[in-house]
């Protein structure tokens, strides 16, 4: 096709793309979609037209590429708590650009119909991980479409996720079609499982001569060439029941138990509660404006979070700043030695002469690489945009008299992505440092420089999915993701660049309350790959799409859903009978008594349960307290993970 002109071959309007960025509110735009004949092959190309109608007047989108106006003020953001701290509205709105990829790229797409709107949602996936912005069809075009993108690809519907349908090469289609029609197992499943425990060898040859002859009669007359082309056929595959391993003795490693393909509890249904209200927390303080039952208050903030005009009060509670037991007298104390001591802080480093910094290069290092992050976080957001804008400015202190606070630590990039939504919340210098030095006292081991804590994270985070999902595990681990590098970020910096700025208060309040158990947050990553885990299987992907593909989720995860996820998945857990002491450690569970708890003995290997959880029980004759498993098998800890300064933007 060399030299040949672009031609192209489909249209159609009225195709609307919706843009997402980190805050609460998205822009769609109108834009026609159409499928191009190239000189390198066909594309499919959408070009914006006009913002969607009223958008502007239902919608604040937040993108890289809009302008904002503060309606409130000219420098710094300034808003009543009983306001929502995204009113923003639109100066002027920049067309995005075209979206554009080869049609050969295509790996699956993903539909949802909006049945109430007469619409369907279309999100293309590429070979390489990459998700590409969703289209939005009226139902009878969306129709046309796929019928003119069936000229250049096909596809068939996922067995195991229904509204993913994966691209077929058509040779491996006929192939597959053959194979059906030949009936190599007509029997029901339960039929030839029974055939196969009681003549493993007449059962599976039978069917194996049917598959030899009909892949010589491909192979000869169908063409000479027997090289990577054409498909290659896994005949185990094709027995049901093929992951039984019969009359084989396990042998187990020396020292250990092990007990694998046990089935979770149920996974049961659960709900979420409306946010805790001004009036609902002013009803657990007294006269005196102590908190009342401040563990059912805690239950309440886990179970709906806060209303945001309670968050600025609140916070600080949950962050360590007040204890529930002060009274107002004692608060407003502790208010004035908290300032006292932030401006002492912030006086040493702003007393520095620059002929002292240049003989302080830790304290010049810092400062660098301050400045540097915070021009560039949150920026977007009209607290944060603008030029000369104080509040970054205000940011920039804080760390800087951070960095006075802990010298051990100081500051390493990310840390301003933490203090960011504080600041928005407290709008008040003092309030934010002290909030923000409460947050990291339980984070802190994320930034040291050894990346230990990190490290720790991602083997108990293998060690709880390999309990909660073998088989997911099994995968990952085969596609040499098993060390769980791609849930680097989500743990560095707590999901800050995964759900948008509104919602990322919701899930940080959440997690403060503590409940319902230890280590939450890793129970959130496990139901975040529960939600993905057939789109990543069924296409197929390996470390590098992995990668791409969890970093294309940035605020497209659904908060309220993960939230409801991750907690029916520590009732799964907690109403186990085989959980391991590996486990119970992570999460801080209580150990079951011994008559409860239940022992059986492995009849397969943890890579070959297809279903259900696999554990590993704790070393024989180990000393109290000491348990292990698997993990350090699939993760490294002398492994040099991408250095912290490295994270990008």
């Amino acid at each position: 096709m060399e030299g040949r002109k672009r031609t192209v071959a489909f249209e159609l309007g009225n195709v609307i793309v919706t843009l997402v960025g980190p805050m609460k509110d998205e822009a769609s735009f109108v834009g026609k979609l159409m499928i191009v004949e190239e000189s390198h092959g066909p594309d499919i190309e959408w070009h914006p037209l006009r913002l969607k109608a009223d958008e502007s007047q239902t919608n604040s989108p937040e993108l890289e590429t809009l302008d904002w106006e503060d309606v409130s003020s000219s420098v710094g953001y300034k808003a009543n708590h009983d306001e929502s701290i995204d009113a923003v509205e639109i100066k002027s709105i920049k067309m995005p650009n075209a979206i554009k990829f080869d049609i050969a790229d295509l790996k699956s797409y993903k539909r949802t119909d909006l049945s109430e709107e007469h619409k369907t949602v279309i999100t293309f996936l590429l070979k390489d991980g990459t998700n590409v912005p969703s289209f939005q069809f009226d139902v009878c075009d969306f129709g046309k479409f796929f019928a003119a993108l069936d000229n250049y690809v096909n596809f068939q519907r996922s067995k195991k996720e229904s509204n993913l349908y994966l691209t077929i090469d058509p040779k491996v289609e006929a192939l597959e079609k053959s194979f059906s029609e030949l009936d190599l197992f007509t029997e029901s499943k339960s039929h030839i499982i029974t055939k196969i425990l009681h003549d493993p060898y007449n059962t599976a040859m039978g069917g194996f001569s049917k598959v030899t002859n009909y892949v010589l009669d491909y192979m000869l007359y169908n063409g000479s060439e027997t090289d990577s082309k054409y498909p290659q056929i896994d005949i185990s595959e094709m027995i049901p029941g093929n992951h039984l391993q019969l009359n084989i003795d396990h042998q187990e490693e020396p020292g250990y138990e092990l007990i694998t393909c046990i089935e979770l509890p149920p996974r049961p249904m659960v709900t979420r509660e409306e946010p805790v209200t001004l009036e609902e927390w002013n009803s657990h303080l007294d006269a005196e404006g102590r908190i009342k039952e401040f563990e059912t208050l805690k239950t309440r903030i886990f179970k709906g979070g806060l209303a945001n005009n309670i968050r600025k009060e609140a916070w600080k509670y949950l962050l360590g700043v007040f204890r529930p037991d002060v009274s107002n007298k004692e608060k407003a104390a502790i208010q004035n030695k908290n300032s006292e001591s932030y401006f002492q802080m912030k006086l040493q480093w702003k007393s520095f002469t620059p002929d002292q910094e240049s003989r302080f290069s830790a304290l010049r290092d810092r400062k660098s690489l301050i400045e540097k992050d915070v021009s560039r976080t949150d920026r977007t957001h009209p607290f944060f945009e603008g030029e000369n804008n104080a509040n970054i400015q205000m940011l920039q202190e804080i760390l800087m008299s951070y960095c006075m606070y802990n010298f051990d630590l100081g500051y390493v990039q990310g840390m301003s992505d933490l203090l960011s939504p504080m600041l928005v919340v407290m709008q008040d210098e003092v309030d934010a440092f002290w909030c923000f030095a409460g947050w990291l006292k339980l984070i802190g081991s994320n930034f040291e420089l050894e990346q230990q804590g990190m490290k720790n994270q991602l083997q108990d985070l293998h060690r709880l999915l390999h309990f909660v999902d073998s088989q997911l595990c099994s995968y990952l681990e085969k596609h040499d993701s098993g060390n769980m590098y791609f849930a680097f970020r989500w743990l560095l910096i707590l999901f800050k660049r995964d759900f948008k700025f509104m919602e990322i208060m919701r899930l940080w309040e959440v997690m403060w309350t503590g409940l319902p158990c230890k280590n939450f947050h890793l129970l959130i990553c496990i139901a975040i790959l529960d939600s993905e885990k057939l789109t990543i299987m069924e296409n197929g992907y390996g470390l590098t799409e992995i990668l791409k593909h969890v970093n294309e989720m940035s605020y497209k995860i659904n908060l309220e859903d993960t939230l409801c996820k991750a907690e029916a998945i520590y009732l799964q857990i907690k109403n186990s009978k085989y959980r391991s002491d590996v486990v119970e450690a992570i999460l801080g569970l209580d150990p079951l008594p011994v008559e409860e708890k239940a022992v059986i003995k492995p009849k397969d290997s943890p890579s070959s349960c297809k279903n259900g959880a696999a554990v590993f029980a704790s070393k024989k004759n180990s000393e109290a307290n000491e348990s292990t498993d698997t993990i350090d098998e699939y993760v490294d800890l002398d492994q040099n993970y991408p250095t912290l300064f490295d994270l990008p933007y």
